[in-house]
């Protein structure tokens, strides 16, 4: 900042230039620590995103898979023991 500037709007308004100045560089300073702290926190969800939730998915995208191909072989497992069943009826039926 300039301090020409500064004491020519001292020596214009006085007072009252002051404050306004005063007041303009407590809020420019206020609004930039809260901008600092919002990017701290967004960071900081970030790092949990990425360190946390993302092997979280991971793992349950790995373990749907695992689960996907158990779940065909026991219904493979199924279908072959449902077909020998309809077999057995169906000789029992004959044989009576």
């Amino acid at each position: 900042m300039d301090w020409g500037v500064l004491c020519n709007v001292l020596r214009t308004w006085g007072p009252v230039g002051g404050v306004t100045i005063a007041l303009l560089v407590f809020f420019m300073w206020k609004d930039w620590w809260r901008e600092r702290k919002l990017q701290q926190r967004v960071e900081c969800l970030e790092r949990e995103q990425r360190d946390v939730i993302l092997p979280l998915v991971q793992q349950c995208a790995t373990v749907i898979t695992q689960n996907t191909v158990v779940m065909q072989r026991l219904e493979r497992a199924l279908d072959q023991k449902n077909q020998a069943l309809s077999i057995l009826e169906r000789m029992i039926e004959k044989a009576e």
